[in-house]
């Protein structure tokens, strides 16, 4: 009897998976993964668990391929920055859509803009108290904490705008967490009048960033649900 049922319950199994089954042996030599179905150690005990068991590993498939597409749906072709900035926006606007979690959304803008930017470093730096804490990064290892009013990103905090260095050796107090950095731009993230992060960017060329690059970097900071 217990058999019979299980063959029974294999052959419903076989309908989701559209093949047929003709017996244990044949579902042996057609499906692997179903011999467990015939282990009375492991066998759901209705067919509403099978039902579930099938509609969990559908769920986890779907939720499996979309991430699988965001991650290699980020698509640059332009050779300008200016385009390529153009290009990515809207695809960083695509990957954070839906996600509420803030520390997952700065990490992927930071991804996505790391690679489509030719820099040295990008990240952010969140404010606690009366410093900047490193957060979500990507390139070398960086500073951990900074004061307010130190190097570019204190400077750029106290100020609360945006701050562009051509060359980072003739900016005074300067917070080199890289040697190899030449150029900077650091902009303010500014809720409720209060800065509450810094995005920084650093190049390993003198005078890499300009206006141009705040204008669509500031679009980037728009798409991000700090409170």
């Amino acid at each position: 009897m217990g058999l019979s049922w299980r063959v029974m319950e294999c052959k419903s199994l076989s309908n989701y998976f559209g093949f047929g089954i003709w017996g244990p042996s044949k579902i042996w030599k057609t499906i692997p993964m179903l011999k467990s179905a015939m282990d009375p150690d492991i066998i759901p005990n209705s067919k509403s668990q099978i039902d579930k068991q099938i509609s969990n590993r559908i769920v986890f498939k779907k939720s499996t391929t979309l991430h699988q597409q965001m991650s290699e749906d980020l698509k640059i072709t332009a050779v300008s920055r200016e385009e390529r900035y153009r290009e990515v926006i809207p695809q960083i606007r695509a990957l954070l859509n839906g996600e509420p979690d803030i520390v997952a959304n700065m990490a992927n803008a930071v991804a996505a803009l790391k690679e489509t930017l030719d820099v040295l470093w990008i990240g952010f730096y969140v404010v606690k108290g009366n410093e900047l804490v490193l957060g979500p990064f990507q390139g070398p290892v960086a500073c951990t904490r900074i004061q307010r009013g130190r190097g570019v990103c204190g400077t750029a905090w106290n100020k609360k705008a945006t701050v562009i260095v051509d060359d980072v050796d003739n900016f005074p107090d300067h917070i080199a967490c890289s040697s190899l950095s030449k150029s900077e731009i650091v902009l303010p993230v500014i809720r409720n009048d209060e800065v509450v992060a810094v995005l920084d960017l650093d190049s390993v060329n003198i005078g890499d960033f300009g206006v141009k690059d705040e204008f669509y970097l500031k679009q980037v900071l728009d798409l991000l649900n700090f409170i």
